[in-house]
């Protein structure tokens, strides 16, 4: 019989703060914070995926915002820093769109798909940021 986890068997993953992450990974949350993107996240993947340092997971309740999210990081990043994206995955459906910068990987997500997926709970063991809650004086895109 499985008896419940206890307060010292459960790991806690170590807290990222929004200072200790490249200035580009700030510029990506910014843009999302910016245009109301909603539980926006850092998760610092690479001790763990090696192929990427990386994820921000942030989400949107319809696809018109996930697609406004979407070209304002693109957008961001490319002016700021001069990054343009490897490859975009997901502009078909605007349901979840992947922004594959290489070292970092930018995850806007309807709210129903990014419960569906539970991206924090398949990376539970990494360190991460959670965003403050947006607020009310934001524009609207």
């Amino acid at each position: 019989m499985l008896s419940e986890p206890t307060e010292s068997s459960v790991k806690i993953p170590p807290e990222l703060t929004l200072e200790e992450v490249p200035s580009y990974v700030q510029a990506a949350v910014a843009a999302l914070d910016e245009f109301q993107g909603s539980e926006i996240l850092i998760m610092q993947v690479g001790d763990v995926l090696g192929i990427v340092e990386y994820f921000i997971v942030s989400s949107a309740p319809n696809t018109r915002l996930v697609r406004k999210l979407v070209d304002e990081v693109e957008a961001r990043l490319k002016t700021d820093h001069d990054m343009p994206p490897l490859r975009v995955e997901g502009h078909d459906a605007w349901q979840w769109v992947l922004i594959d910068y290489g070292g970092l990987v930018v995850h806007v997500m309807l709210d129903e798909t990014r419960q569906l997926y539970e991206l924090e709970r398949l990376w539970a063991d990494v360190p991460l940021y959670r965003c403050p809650a947006p607020s009310s004086s934001k524009q609207a895109p």
